[in-house]
């Protein structure tokens, strides 16, 4: 992978919880090269059409790297792959329920999610209440990202 790393873009999609209970839909193409995001964007509900256009504006022109590297989510439907073939993009499909296939945008992916609370707790300033029990150290629920245990204190 090291050889061609500079070949190579991995997209990735992960959730985010608002505090009004809305999920939204963030997805990021990341650089193998040199680990830095090339594009990312956020959606209440992702298409096919809606996640081709984004790797378009992604690599405008003639800037479109050989290679992709995703999963294979359902939201990376015909409209998308007919629109990545069109840009002389080729896919490489991680195998099913296997992240350490695609390692540079699954461990960006795990450190926005791990750091977003402790940023949103920091935005909040204290007009958010912060303490759920006595300890005074519990993150409200609004906070965790999907999937988080609220019973782990942050770090």
């Amino acid at each position: 992978m090291r050889n061609h790393a500079k070949d190579i873009v991995s997209v990735d999609f992960f959730t985010v919880p608002t505090a009004t209970f809305r999920v939204l839909y963030v997805l990021l193409v990341i650089s193998n090269a040199r680990r830095f995001v090339v594009h990312f964007n956020v959606t209440t509900s992702p298409s096919a059409e809606w996640t081709g256009q984004q790797i378009i504006n992604a690599f405008p022109w003639d800037t479109a790297p050989p290679y992709l590297l995703r999963d294979r989510d359902s939201v990376y439907g015909k409209a998308f792959v007919e629109r990545v073939n069109s840009m002389g993009i080729d896919h490489l499909l991680s195998a099913p329920q296997s992240p350490w296939q695609n390692p540079y945008v699954e461990r960006l992916v795990g450190s926005i999610i791990v750091g977003l609370p402790k940023h949103l707790l920091k935005l909040a300033g204290g007009v958010v209440p912060l303490c759920c029990g006595a300890s005074g150290t519990d993150v409200a629920p609004q906070f965790l990202p999907l999937g988080a245990d609220p019973l782990i204190e942050p770090t």
